[in-house]
C-alpha cells in the first residue's frame, strides 16, 4: 500500500514540489529587481509569500508608472503583524517598508487565493489584488494627490 497525503501519492507530491520550486525560480527571475529585505524566511509557506510580496511590487511597478517612483529595487520591509484579522478561518501577515504597507493572507480553504493589499503614504496609493497559483490579478488601484 503506498502512502498518501490528501489523496495524493509520494510521486505524485514530489512532482508537486519540483513544479512549485521551478515556479518560484521562473517568478524571481521574472520579477526584475525587486528584493525584499529583513525578512525571516523560515518556511515554504513563508518563501510564498515572499514571492507574493516582491511579484506585487513588481506588478505594480510596472503596470502603474506613477506609483514606480516610490518603489526602490531594494525596498526592506519588517513584518508587523501577523493574525486572523478577526475571521475565522483567515490567516494573513502585515509588512512595513520605505512608505509601504503590505498585507497579505488567504482564507484557510482548499485552493485558496491570496488577497493583497499594498498601500504607500497612507492611502496616497492603495493597490489591492489577488494571487493564485502564481497568477496575479489586480482588483483596483488608486492614486489620489
Amino acid at each position: 500500500m503506498r502512502k498518501t497525503i490528501s489523496g495524493l501519492s509520494a510521486s505524485n507530491i514530489s512532482f508537486v514540489c519540483l513544479i512549485s520550486s521551478i515556479s518560484i525560480g521562473i517568478l524571481a527571475i521574472c520579477c526584475g529587481g525587486i528584493s525584499c529585505n529583513n525578512i525571516p524566511v523560515s518556511s515554504e509557506s513563508d518563501q510564498s509569500v515572499m514571492e507574493i510580496l516582491k511579484s506585487s511590487l513588481a506588478y505594480i511597478k510596472a503596470t502603474h508608472t506613477d506609483a514606480a517612483a516610490f518603489i526602490s529595487d531594494n525596498i526592506s520591509f519588517t513584518i508587523t503583524g501577523s493574525s486572523g484579522n478577526d475571521i475565522d478561518g483567515y490567516t494573513g501577515a502585515t509588512y512595513k517598508g520605505d512608505g509601504w504597507t503590505v498585507r497579505v493572507g488567504h482564507a484557510i480553504v482548499p485552493d485558496y487565493a491570496y488577497g493583497i493589499r499594498a498601500e504607500y503614504g497612507k492611502g496616497k496609493i492603495v493597490w489591492v489584488g489577488t494571487s493564485k497559483n502564481r497568477q496575479l490579478n489586480e482588483e483596483s488601484y488608486l492614486k489620489t494627490d
